[in-house]
């Protein structure tokens, strides 16, 4: 796996085949951050560097280019899903690269994050993930008009009927009740530990958290690699939408 390094711009040299020269006017997510890098420099942009083994991606849907999508527009600077108005329709939005750096991974540690928001409060589901909300995934989960943290994942239950088995088990966390506003939602998940959600209310400038810690998801999406899935569901004969405007994914190998 290249390896990023962050660096002054004028310090720019030539590097090895597994090194990528990344030069930036911010830090990275300080999700990873030691607490030691010095602040930024207004003048010269990041003053530290900083090896990270690892891979990001993001966007801000210029276009639908390069996405699976079912309903999806692009209006303005956002992308926009409506469902038709029959009970049980989606619309849907995803990336699913085939040929990732590495496989994404439930092993390591990940943060995803974006902004949206929902035209609706009733009779609607909505799932922003990372992962496949019926396979291995973390993220958000609406609930008609309630938001919550979201995890889905294999876990061994020894009391299954008739025998001990893997069960496929969701596990979320309410973080809100009244979901038609607009969010900046961050789901920053440590492997094996636990999971964190952050969702800002850009309406209100409140702030509304909470943790998994138990039943987490491990192990590869491979070869779905689904680093960004969003898809609401109509309950009524009544269409629903949701707006998009950016996201971001990162993940560590370290």
């Amino acid at each position: 796996m290249a390896k990023i390094t962050e660096i002054h711009p004028d310090e720019i040299e030539t590097k090895g085949y597994n090194e990528i020269v990344k030069v930036t006017q911010y830090p990275w997510s300080n999700i990873y951050d030691d607490g030691n890098a010095p602040a930024n420099n207004s003048t010269y942009g990041a003053t530290f560097a900083r090896n990270i083994s690892g891979f990001s991606w993001g966007t801000f849907f210029e276009s639908l280019d390069g996405f699976y999508s079912s309903g999806a527009s692009i209006t303005h600077d956002r992308v926009e899903l409506e469902t038709p108005a029959i009970p049980g329709n989606s619309a849907e939005i995803l990336k699913d690269p085939q040929w990732c750096p590495e496989k994404v991974s439930f092993d390591y540690d990940m943060v995803m994050e974006t902004a949206v928001y929902f035209a609706d409060s009733t009779n609607q589901e909505a799932w922003i993930i990372v992962g496949d909300h019926t396979d291995s995934s973390i993220g958000f989960k609406v609930d008609d008009n309630v938001l919550k943290g979201f995890i889905n994942a294999y876990i061994w239950n020894p009391l299954a009927f008739p025998s001990p088995a893997f069960e496929w088990k969701e596990t979320t966390v309410t973080l809100k009740t009244g979901v038609a506003v607009a969010w900046r939602l961050t789901a920053k998940f440590i492997a094996g530990n636990r999971i964190d959600f952050e969702a800002y209310d850009l309406n209100d400038d409140n702030l509304y958290t909470g943790s998994i810690n138990t039943d987490l998801p491990t192990g590869s999406l491979h070869p779905d690699n689904k680093i960004l899935n969003v898809l609401i569901t109509t309950d009524e004969d009544v269409a629903k939408t949701m707006e998009l405007y950016y996201w971001r994914f990162e993940q560590s190998y370290d």
